[in-house]
């Protein structure tokens, strides 16, 4: 417990530069097209016909809705890459065959329900893989798996920005099936609840996470409408990161 904080007091003017929401999507659409670039790549060099993709996941393992979302992407950039090269199965399909079978995206990353599942779908390989937050961006790895051997033939990387519709996306859970095949959200953790959103000057100002990390206190925030303003900060030995990994003491 802090019985006493010493804080040295400074001031700080700077520019911070808000990405619009066009430029976010337009990132996250270019990452997506490479990651899809490289598998199809991948699938015509070795000659496999047809492909599909499961889910992605955090480093936990724990799948969201942008690990869905980015599956969905990853689905029809392939699809418009394809034709007269391989073939792309529907996720929906995979998932009423996962169903079917009473298998999971974890599941069906076991060498037996893989071939399964590969017979089934007359697939020659499956797409999986993870993503890291690195604080401004998100890393995805992808992995292609041969149904054949269940071992690795390739591999696929992006960065996208963690911005807009990337960054909502990160914090929801997907919805799961009930005993009465209806959906229901997951329960999700409990958190500290947060300041509301303050607006001062036609600019609304919302605080996204504040934690305690080691002996320094991360606070994050955006500011909407999005433009070039100046921020005054009155606490000294501050680091301060923009959206475009640009650091400033």
């Amino acid at each position: 417990m802090f019985k006493s904080i010493a804080v040295n007091i400074g001031i700080l003017l700077l520019p911070i530069v808000m990405p619009t929401i066009g430029n976010a999507q337009s990132d996250t659409e270019s990452g997506v097209k490479d990651l899809a670039k490289q598998i199809s790549e991948s699938m015509v060099k070795t000659e496999k016909k047809k492909i599909a993709v499961v889910e992605l996941t955090d480093l936990d393992d724990n799948t969201t809705r942008f690990g869905q979302f980015i599956a969905e992407e990853l689905i029809t950039q392939l699809f418009m890459m394809s034709p007269g090269k391989f073939e792309v199965v529907e996720r929906r399909q995979l998932a009423k065959l996962l169903k079917e079978q009473k298998l999971g995206a974890k599941g069906l990353l076991e060498p037996e329900s893989m071939k399964r599942i590969g017979k089934l779908l007359g697939v020659d390989a499956i797409v999986s893989g993870s993503y890291t937050d690195l604080g401004n961006t998100i890393k995805i790895n992808a992995r292609l798996i041969s149904v054949s051997t269940a071992s690795i033939f390739a591999v696929a990387s992006t960065n996208i920005p963690k911005v807009g519709t990337v960054e909502a996306l990160l914090g929801k859970i997907p919805t799961q099936a009930n005993s009465n095949g209806n959906t229901k959200p997951t329960p999700t953790p409990q958190t500290a609840n947060l300041h509301p959103p303050v607006e001062i000057g036609g600019i609304t100002f919302k605080l996204t996470e504040c934690k305690h990390n080691g002996q320094s206190l991360v606070i994050k925030w955006t500011m909407i409408p999005d433009k070039d303003i100046m921020v005054k900060l009155s606490v000294g030995n501050t680091r301060v990161i923009d959206v475009d990994g640009n650091e400033y003491l």
